[in-house]
């Protein structure tokens, strides 16, 4: 029987069964009033969390005290709809990557930052079924958590799929030059900052995240197109110090693979690192 670890909030617990080890259950209300130790059973309509990780289990329940727990509902709606689409399982970090996106997707609508995905035609006309999953993403997070995220951010959900679904068989894909420059740049965002979060916190992990799957990109040559948008000029003046620390990674790249970074790409690495810098414990 799941006995409760930890009450997230009133309606996430984290709980321990002796069969099946530690997992989040997801049902409005039922944290309210309760203690570690108690026996808790999820209804009809409760879900149960189990990430295949224990850092990953770590990572959730710190953002589940941060967030409202219908953006984890909707996340895990939206991969289980996109497994069933693709007929392929994906990257598990989607699941905690979809959550925290979805989450800051909201943020950025509420401080009027929007992030213009440049591929957001190419997306729509070339992955017409991973743009369906975004769209069915939109519906389920303005049923769910009640929030019109905009139909553009259908291509943004749909890039996560993307991402999560790219194989490391890949021909274009060589993992040794991959961790060769992720370990570059948090070579240099380490050195650029003077406190980084612990590599088991959730900070750390979402701005890994990031870094992997921009590397994917990178690799992969499916970097983001510049675009007359203002985002990285925006951003320069908002972020200078993070602006600077991108510029710094974008230079190392440049020099080691002979590609171009586009602003653009470098303006999303931006944000990612202040948000590694605003996050610090």
């Amino acid at each position: 029987m799941p006995r409760i670890v930890k009450v997230l909030n009133s309606s996430v617990v984290l709980v321990e069964d002796d069969q099946y080890g530690e997992s989040i259950i997801l049902q409005k209300g039922i944290g309210y009033g309760k203690k570690p130790g108690q026996i808790v059973i999820p209804d009809e309509e409760g879900r149960i969390f189990t990430p295949k990780r224990k850092e990953e289990l770590s990572q959730l329940s710190e953002l589940m005290q941060d967030i409202d727990p219908s953006f984890l509902e909707a996340a895990g709606l939206i991969s289980d709809y996109a497994q069933a689409i693709l007929g392929q399982e994906l990257d598990p970090k989607i699941f905690l990557a979809l959550t925290d996106h979805l989450y800051f997707a909201w943020q950025r609508k509420k401080e009027n930052l929007p992030l213009v995905n440049r591929m957001y035609w190419e997306i729509r006309s070339f992955y017409p079924r991973e743009f369906k999953i975004g769209q069915y993403g939109l519906r389920v997070v303005k049923s769910v958590c009640g929030i019109d995220l905009g139909e553009e951010e259908a291509a943004n959900i749909a890039f996560h799929v993307l991402n999560a679904s790219v194989r490391k068989s890949d021909s274009r894909y060589d993992a040794g030059q991959a961790t060769r420059l992720i370990k570059g740049i948090l070579h240099i965002v380490e050195l650029s900052l003077t406190d980084m979060p612990d590599e088991q916190s959730l900070h750390y992990s979402r701005f890994m995240t990031h870094i992997q799957f921009f590397i994917q990109r990178l690799v992969g040559g499916a970097l983001i197109d510049d675009a007359e948008s203002g985002m990285y000029q925006d951003l320069n003046s908002r972020y200078p110090r993070s602006m600077a620390i991108a510029c710094k990674v974008r230079d190392f790249l440049e020099q080691q693979t002979h590609i171009a970074i586009p602003d653009e790409e470098t303006a999303y690495l931006a944000i990612h690192i202040h948000r590694l810098m605003t996050k610090k414990r």
